[in-house]
């Protein structure tokens, strides 16, 4: 979720003729998202694949999907068993990836209209609810330890 801001039902819905190939060799996903239509019509995405999310893709490598699936329990779990090991004591699940994926794009400049579309959402107040900015002072203490 944090590397394509999809969700759960997109992510693991997705086949090999969702990824497409710009004429310059930029690897997106092109697909229409499973939950979100706008005046009844689907909305469809184009999200370019970091370097990252094509490792995984690579990784799994599965035959048509490609993603194995798991279910939101199960990911939620293992997200709750990492985040006890590392001492994090909030409440971790795999949405919170879609909330990550909006504000690294914010910081790096990635205007709010674009990253809306992107997410798939049809207003600026559905789109506000991911955006969330933490004071500089705060990650700097935080970083600090």
């Amino acid at each position: 979720y944090c590397e394509t801001s999809l969700s759960y039902k997109d992510a693991f819905a997705l086949t090999k003729s969702d990824i497409q190939t710009t004429e310059d060799g930029i690897r997106f996903i092109s697909k229409y998202r499973e939950k979100t239509a706008y005046n009844d019509k689907a909305i469809k995405f184009a999200i370019p694949l970091s370097e990252r999310a094509l490792q995984v893709i690579t990784y799994f490598n599965g035959k048509d999907k490609l993603l194995p699936f798991y279910t939101r329990q199960h990911i939620n779990m293992k997200l709750k068993e990492i985040a006890q090991e590392i001492g994090i004591d909030e409440r971790i699940r795999g949405h919170i990836g879609r909330h990550t994926w909006n504000n690294k794009q914010e910081g790096l400049g990635v205007s709010e209209v674009i990253r809306m579309k992107v997410m798939g959402q049809k207003s600026i107040s559905a789109h506000h609810n991911y955006t969330h900015q933490i004071p500089i002072a705060d990650i700097v203490d935080g970083l600090k330890g």
